[in-house]
């Protein structure tokens, strides 16, 4: 399963938690159909106390 978001959209879904790392990966790497320009987003965010 994936999901597409653009990076305000991933950043939207992390309102109201504590985002302690937001890295994005951006490059070209291989998929079914061939090469394809990917972002990756890589978070670690914890729930406010």
């Amino acid at each position: 399963m994936a999901t597409y978001l653009t990076r305000s959209e991933a950043l939207a879904l992390l309102d109201g938690w504590e985002v302690v790392a937001f890295d994005e990966e951006d490059a070209v790497g291989p998929s079914f159909v061939g090469p394809r320009h990917w972002h990756v987003f890589h978070v670690i965010a914890r729930r406010p106390d």
